[in-house]
């Protein structure tokens, strides 16, 4: 047991794993998350009939969706450049899902 006079150890005898979270550490996953977020706002915006969004940037990346979740950075994009796009139908529970139905 620790007490102020001798520090607390750490026995390595009973760790059978350790998990490191290296996300941005090891590699440079930030610019690879932009890029494929420039390319799927791409195919999305040159979709888009009777407008021309702006294109997506390494500052709407930072501004608009690094640090948010996946559907609110998508959001935020979305709002940003004023499209709307049809809200899909969402299935009402795991047993309509797991039977493949959709709720009527």
């Amino acid at each position: 047991m620790a007490s102020p006079d001798r520090p607390p150890v750490l026995s390595l005898d009973r760790i059978e794993a350790v998990i490191f979270d290296l996300d941005g550490v090891l590699t440079d996953t930030a610019s690879l998350h932009e890029e494929a977020w420039s390319t799927s706002f791409a195919t999305l915006f040159e979709a888009q009939p009777d407008t021309t969004p702006a294109p997506f940037t390494g500052d709407d990346y930072r501004r608009l969706v690094d640090g948010e979740s996946r559907l609110d950075g998508v959001r935020n994009v979305l709002a940003d450049r004023g499209i709307e796009l049809p809200r899909a139908r969402r299935r009402t529970s795991r047993a309509h899902a797991a039977r493949g139905r959709w709720p009527t």
